[in-house]
């Protein structure tokens, strides 16, 4: 009923129903992501802190959930955290393999980033292999023309 409601445009009215949907699976990321969405889509920038609590909880468990890490990379951004939701923006991409993309949200993450931070330090691993990933397709493709 929670996705029914939400996808009809009504957030507000579907926060009851994903709240009860992870009573009766407490700790499923993808429950946890659906309300983080209600949340943010309902309350914005208020509803957040949960939201990001949600996200965290559902990407700590299934780091490779692009659809948690685009929602955070939303959730960040309504808080008003850029260099947060552009490395969130950076992980989703990477979990798809979309590495152009990654290393561009990365790049702008690190510029935007307190240096010598976890969340730094992840950016600049996320450059780093994604940026050699670019090149090695880059080569590839050169080397199939050439």
């Amino acid at each position: 009923m929670g996705q029914i409601l939400f996808e009809n445009g009504h957030a507000a009215e579907s926060i009851p129903y994903h709240r009860r949907s992870l009573e009766y699976a407490p700790g499923q990321p993808l429950l946890q992501v659906n309300l983080a969405r209600a949340l943010v889509a309902a309350n914005g920038r208020e509803g957040t802190e949960e939201a990001i609590r949600l996200l965290n909880e559902a990407v700590r468990k299934e780091p490779d959930n692009g659809f948690a890490w685009r929602e955070m990379a939303s959730a960040r951004f309504e808080r008003g955290e850029p260099g947060l939701a552009q490395l969130a923006s950076a992980e989703a991409s990477f979990t798809v393999g979309d590495y152009p993309s990654a290393l561009s949200f990365a790049e702008r993450a690190r510029r935007a980033l307190p240096r010598n931070t976890t969340d730094y330090r992840r950016a600049d691993d996320i450059v780093n292999f994604a940026g050699n990933e670019v090149r090695e397709r880059m080569q590839r493709t050169a080397g199939r023309r050439g």
